[in-house]
């Protein structure tokens, strides 16, 4: 995908996944509540592509396994970042971990499409106008502390701004009009920018819920990946199973804990 060391293939793979599993659980009406209620589902929701000078800028903050994100390093971009102190249990992969734990913020408050502060990193994952992502992941010390971050194209979300506009997810390509030109991943409900014929925008696209922006969100010669990577006929994890794919795996994964909290009364 990029050039450098900074993230193997693999890992962005996993990363981007997790990442647009949040958008699918939501488009698919399995996104719990604190109630173990569901989120509702979202209109002009696009699938996310990984971007090489965002994990680059996510890079940066993972420097040295800071335990807390220098603000400074990125005013243009949502960051999400997680530190594993010393004494704490260091996972095998900590951006996959984070991730996790970022999507699992849905249920920490009653449904909404509305910016809240305890569900920030959250709201970075489903916000309609997040196109792309990069992330990285650093351990220090012989693997006793790490720290983890994706950096998003857009700006932060602030209080009274809407994640997304609540409707029906995209049944058709018609239905996908935020960005053009783009299809309908009718498995997903997502839709999906081309962007061998149209870049990332620079720019916000006004939408019913936020306001437009002419701040520069990325260079124009950002690196892209197609969301090929994420689409549900993929096999990243396991590819020597033809017979399964990735979306279904990470959506018995989400059955699973979703169950493990309910019996839990979390």
């Amino acid at each position: 995908m990029c050039n450098g060391t900074i993230m193997t293939d693999g890992q962005r793979n996993v990363a981007l996944l997790r990442t647009s599993a949040g958008r699918f659980d939501l488009e698919t009406g399995f996104l719990p509540d604190n109630a173990n209620k569901f989120y509702a589902t979202a209109k002009n929701l696009y699938d996310v592509v990984w971007s090489c000078e965002l994990e680059a800028i996510a890079d940066k903050f993972v420097q040295s396994c800071p335990t807390t994100a220098n603000a400074n390093l990125s005013e243009k971009h949502a960051i999400n970042f997680k530190a594993f102190p010393y004494n704490s249990a260091i996972p095998s992969s900590p951006l996959s971990n984070a991730i996790n734990e970022w999507r699992e913020q849905s249920a920490l408050t009653s449904a909404t499409n509305m910016y809240r502060p305890e569900i920030k990193e959250f709201s970075n994952i489903i916000n309609e106008a997040t196109l792309a992502i990069g992330c990285s992941e650093q351990k220090c010390g012989g693997g006793i502390v790490a720290s983890a971050a994706c950096a998003f194209q857009q700006p932060a979300l602030r209080d009274g701004q809407a994640m997304y506009e609540i409707g029906s997810p995209c049944a058709s390509d018609a239905d996908c009009t935020l960005h053009t030109p783009a299809t309908c991943n009718l498995d997903d409900r997502l839709c999906v920018l081309d962007i061998t014929t149209t870049p990332i925008p620079t720019t916000l696209a006004p939408t019913s819920s936020q306001s437009s922006t002419s701040e520069p969100i990325l260079s124009t010669t950002a690196t892209v990946h197609s969301p090929t990577t994420t689409t549900t006929g993929n096999a990243h994890i396991c590819p020597g199973n033809g017979k399964m794919n990735d979306r279904i795996r990470m959506k018995a994964i989400d059955m699973h804990n979703y169950r493990r909290c309910v019996n839990r009364s979390l």
